[in-house]
């Protein structure tokens, strides 16, 4: 045996054993990123020399590092603790980012340095590209640094004739580095990231122009390492059959391959002796074996770390999301190493075969039985299974146009302009991205609509009202969604009603009292009419789902809120900037609810000419007066006369319906719901003695409350209700009414309820304000258990449950930190709710509640959030 070579194998394997991290639980992730520089204006890579080059912006840079990295005199490369950056072969920028246990810490380091770097390429009128590939010209016409070891590798990749002046000078990556904790974890971690690199470079695909032209090949820059230098690329001949790799097999892998790099006389020259034999001449020390080891190309390499070289470059926060990935993948590794067996048994299609299939076939590649489109949803899924919620997050943004397309390159080509989203999350992202980019103008925009709203001085449930920013934007295909699923809604409200008071078997299904039944079966002369239906929804902004969580039909409240927050918020900046790519569209219900209360009075055969409204509640109670003589306003300036009365002062004499002082009433807007009504009957005796005796019009009488309760939802899942309606309505209540069965302690399946608790929710049938609602995921089992078996309220009915959708906002305290002297708000994920108004059977605008919890509801720290939708400025053929 070779003396050399052993001693030279040992002191590597050594190194690498010496490199397990055995007493990490928590491991730590390494990033490097590599970006192009291009001209703003032509959009050309920035070349290493001249006044506005690579090396002028390096030599602007450095007082931020402590160090210089200099090569025959020119700077190529700065220092500091936190981070290192050096140049690749055609002056692609490498950020190196110190190993860091979370991605917020990794994420801080870089955007720290961008933030240090804009004001540099400002001024030189410069950006990054943030791409897989240079974006102008081609990859020939670029120059090298200054670095005799790229004019090696570059007289070595030409003599071979294959893709590496491509490689070296056109491509840019992101590289991922994650400890090992010994060579069996090391041996696990090679074979589940292996088995998923053709996954990997699809999801982070990114390369949109190549050479100059559209790319239509997915995978470009995997093609072009796969054409650049096989025998320093592929590692798969010396892996172990089921694809683990060993730190011996690393090693022939090593030693195969030629220097390339090599040493004569003390200075670097072109060397094609194996590395093997390089290994076999003399003992190395460390600096020249680390060389011979990153001489090695592929997409996994074994270094003191197992380093993931397979993404293409990426802007920040996509970035974030892809080291979120890669973590919860680490952290799963085991489950991933079941699952993939199971996916590759019996397949044995080398790498770059599976790669060329993905190319072939795209998303409906198939592997295992499975689609690509599949195995890339399992691997989100089992990622965010490990990960924190704020690193669930962050993923989230990454998982939205890789469900929809796969890869990310179509949600780069827009450059984050709102006019080339593809879904209302896109909407959301740029207004994030915007937050980011402009913290100042986002601190002014908060400053002002606090201002705007204190100044108007209206209250909401009893306080000034009060927003979140940002607002949330839809697209209008979103908005004909809404449109569809409101028009349905009522159309089956309607129709419920009207079989209620027809089908006495039907009727049964609802379980009302006896005194709420007869309240509904009143005649009011108005019968087929919802003049006012909001009907909440958990809306899915990727893939356009929704899943219904409740209807409201007496009280509908946050008009005001909404008209209050539009008028606040287009005074910003924010709403400047998406003023620039096209026209937000907010929704003013007042006027189209008030024109149809008039005209539905006119139909009543108790309408008089000149009749006086009644707008009655419980004022103590009311979510806003300041919303009640907003109609009282609208009524008036359609000629009626209208008055704002607590129900309990209304008298009644067996002819006409007062107020307090005398003033009679013709017609009643009845915002009191009709559980309270019930629950305080006495007091309300006065108004529904008179609606008995048909001396008052109800603009919305007593059978709204069949689809307020929340037995509306269960009853119509009734195999005799369904039959009742048409194909149509059958697959639409089937696809958007969530699963709701009775509460009672004799329910057949309450094991099944109690063992998946996460899947159900408690609520009250005929609550509001998200009262009384019980989230079985967010109780221990202990209390569910005991919930289920204690809970004596025959009121109570069990639904399925559905997580809602997340988006960015600043938070209640909004926390600022500071980055460089800049005040940068923070954004974090709240929990959605949409609302959708229908008047007289006409959808007519949208309602938006967000909260930190998953009871969504501004009695429970929840918030009205703005709601626009957007209408881009569209571009000439």
């Amino acid at each position: 045996m070779n003396t050399f070579l052993h001693q030279n194998e040992k002191k590597i394997r050594d190194r690498w054993q010496g490199s397990c991290k055995q007493d990490r639980d928590v491991p730590a992730f390494g990033m490097e990123i590599e970006q192009f520089l291009v001209y703003k204006t032509t959009g050309k890579t920035l070349p290493y020399a001249g006044r506005d080059g690579v090396e002028a912006i390096l030599r602007e840079l450095a007082p931020h590092f402590q160090n210089k990295i200099l090569s025959e005199g020119q700077l190529i490369g700065l220092v500091r603790e936190d981070l290192t950056i050096t140049l690749e072969p055609a002056a692609q920028l490498e950020f190196s980012i110190r190993p860091c246990r979370k991605v917020r810490e990794i994420m801080t380091i870089w955007r720290n340095m961008l933030v240090e770097i804009k004001p540099i390429l400002e001024r030189h009128g410069v950006e990054f590209a943030m791409r897989g590939y240079q974006i102008h010209s081609t990859a020939e016409r670029l120059s090298l640094i200054p670095k005799k070891r790229y004019e090696l590798m570059d007289r070595h990749f030409r003599s071979l004739g294959g893709l590496g002046v491509q490689m070296m000078r056109g491509t840019a990556s992101i590289h991922v580095s994650v400890d090992y904790r010994s060579e069996a974890h090391m041996g696990l971690l090679y074979r589940v990231f292996y088995r998923l690199l053709p996954f990997l470079a699809y999801m982070t695909d990114n390369v949109p122009v190549y050479e100059g032209r559209e790319n239509t090949m997915p995978l470009r820059r995997m093609k072009i390492w796969e054409e650049t230098d096989p025998i320093r690329v592929d590692a798969e001949p010396f892996l172990e059959p089921d694809r683990t790799m060993t730190f011996d097999g690393y090693l022939r892998f090593l030693e195969q391959a030629p220097v390339i790099v090599g040493e004569k006389n003390g200075r670097e020259s072109y060397d094609l002796s194996p590395i093997g034999s390089v290994m076999a001449e003399k003992a190395l020390d460390r600096e020249k074996l680390e060389h011979l080891t990153s001489m090695l190309f592929p997409m996994l390499r074994l270094k003191d770390f197992l380093e993931i070289r397979v993404a293409d470059a990426m802007p920040p926060r996509e970035t974030a999301a892809y080291l979120c990935l890669i973590k919860g993948i680490y952290l799963n590794a085991e489950a991933f190493d079941a699952y993939l067996g199971t996916l590759f048994a019996g397949d044995d299609r080398s790498f770059f075969a599976q790669c060329e299939a993905i190319r072939r076939d795209g998303m409906t590649a198939v592997f295992g039985g499975r689609t690509l489109g599949d195995v890339i949803g399992d691997i989100i899924l089992m990622a965010q299974e490990k990960l924190t919620d704020e690193e669930a997050d962050y993923l989230l943004a990454f998982r939205d146009p890789l469900m929809r397309d796969g890869h990310l390159m179509a949600a780069f080509v827009g450059n984050y302009r709102p006019t080339a989203v593809s879904n209302s999350n896109d909407l959301n992202s740029f207004t994030a991205w915007w937050i980011g980019e402009n913290p100042e103008a986002c601190l002014e925009d908060l400053a002002v609509i606090e201002e705007t709203l204190k100044s108007s001085g209206l209250k909401a449930g009893g306080r000034l009202i009060e927003g979140i920013y940002p607002p949330k934007f839809y697209t209008e295909p979103a908005m004909e969604v809404f449109e569809e699923l409101g028009t349905m809604a009522a159309r089956i409200a309607v129709k419920t009603m009207t079989l209620y008071k027809k089908d006495e078997k039907f009727r049964r299904l609802f379980g009302f009292d006896r005194e709420t039944e007869a309240l509904i079966m009143i005649d009011s002369g108005l019968e087929g009419h919802l003049p006012i239906l909001r009907a909440d929804f958990f809306f899915d902004e990727t893939t356009e789902q929704y899943r219904f969580c409740e209807f409201n039909t007496d009280g509908s409240s946050g008009m005001i809120e909404n008209r209050e927050l539009d008028r606040a918020f287009r005074r910003t900046h924010l709403a400047e900037a998406f003023g620039r790519y096209g026209r937000l569209e907010s929704f003013d219900m007042f006027e189209p609810l008030t024109e149809a209360y008039t005209a539905l009075y006119r139909q009543s055969p108790c309408a008089v000419e000149k009749p006086c409204f009644a707008i009655v509640d419980y004022l103590e109670k009311a979510s806003s007066l300041d919303e009640f003589e907003v109609y009282r306003q609208s009524f008036e300036k359609r000629g009626i006369r209208a008055v704002i009365a607590d129900i309990r002062t209304l008298r009644f004499d067996g002819e006409h319906l007062t107020t307090e002082d005398g003033q009679v009433i013709h017609a009643v807007y009845r915002r009191a719901v009709t559980s309270d009504i019930l629950e305080r009957r006495k007091e309300a005796e006065a108004l529904l003695e008179a609606y008995r005796c048909h001396k008052v019009v109800l603009l919305g009488g007593f059978d709204t409350q069949i689809i307020h309760d929340k037995v509306f939802m269960m009853a119509l899942q009734d195999d005799y209700a369904l039959s009742l309606f048409t194909e149509e309505e059958q697959t639409f209540i089937r696809d958007h009414f969530p699963l709701t069965i009775p509460f009672n302690g004799e329910n057949e399946n309450r094991l099944d309820l109690i063992r998946n608790r996460r899947d159900y929710v408690l609520k009250p049938r005929s609550a509001y304000g998200s009262k009384g609602v019980i989230i079985g995921r967010d109780i221990p089992m202990l209390t569910w258990v005991e919930t289920m078996c204690t809970l004596d309220r025959p009121d109570y009915l069990i639904q399925s449950y559905i997580e809602p959708w997340r988006s960015r906002h600043i938070s209640d305290e909004m926390p600022v930190t500071v980055v460089k002297g800049v005040k940068t708000p923070q954004l974090k994920r709240y929990y959605n709710m949409l609302g959708v108004y229908v008047i007289d059977g006409r959808p007519s605008g949208l309602y938006t509640r967000v909260s930190e919890h998953r009871v969504i509801a501004t009695s429970r720290g929840g918030h009205t959030a703005a709601s626009y939708v957007f209408h881009p400025i569209r571009q000439r053929p």
